[in-house]
């Protein structure tokens, strides 16, 4: 069973010890995680996803478990969580921006208390003198596309994430306190997802337009 653990638990034991931040080798479930993060739109401050509660590590790491299970047929590795976030700044190197800053909705009481927020950089950067329809990818985005597309089980492994994001929990979830992701981050102020940027997005990593065709040089 995977520990649920906060997936900065690794930066947070290198604070306890005086050491930097660390950085882990990318693995699938890392891949995941950055998908997640385009998905919901944080490629910006004003758009960053709140590390605020447990809740919003889950929303995260579930969806990027069910990602790298479907694309490996393996188990996510036990304790991953916790290197998550040091595993997305070795990927993403300077393209992850984090920082601390008080949630906007704190109570008066704790509205000076800061909290971890992050996103990636993903300029839009249009095409206009080749196709009116075409976005040059930034440099993160275009890693993420080149090391995926074509993979045998990508689009079996997007469908798998986005299934647990907007998947309805089930009845011990919802008793134990469990909303559906998606809604959740709304919730959070955290999610900032565009359903025609999300298609796109799943047509370069899968290499399949929604209409189901394979782009040429792609089949």
């Amino acid at each position: 069973m995977t520990l649920r653990l906060p997936m900065d638990a690794a930066d947070l034991a290198a604070a306890a010890y005086g050491r930097k931040l660390p950085r882990f080798r990318p693995i699938p479930e890392t891949y995941g995680l950055a998908l997640m993060l385009l998905v919901l739109r944080n490629v910006e401050r004003k758009q960053a996803i709140w590390l605020v509660d447990p809740a919003v590590h889950d929303a995260l790491c579930d969806p990027a478990e069910q990602f790298a299970q479907a694309l490996t047929g393996r188990p996510s590795p036990e304790g991953w969580r916790g290197g998550a976030l040091a595993g997305l700044r070795s990927m993403a190197g300077d393209a992850l921006h984090e920082d601390l800053a008080p949630w906007p909705y704190n109570p008066p009481d704790r509205d000076d208390v800061p909290v971890k927020r992050l996103w990636v950089d993903d300029p839009a950067d249009w095409d206009w003198s080749e196709d009116p329809a075409r976005c040059r990818q930034g440099p993160f985005r275009a890693r993420l596309v080149s090391d995926l597309a074509g993979r045998p089980g990508i689009s079996e492994a997007w469908d798998a994430m986005i299934t647990e994001w907007t998947r309805q929990p089930t009845w011990d979830e919802d008793r134990r306190g469990r909303y559906i992701h998606r809604s959740m981050l709304c919730a959070w102020s955290s999610s900032f997802e565009r359903p025609s940027e999300t298609r796109r997005l799943r047509a370069e990593v899968t290499g399949v337009n929604p209409a189901g065709e394979v782009p040429s040089g792609q089949g």
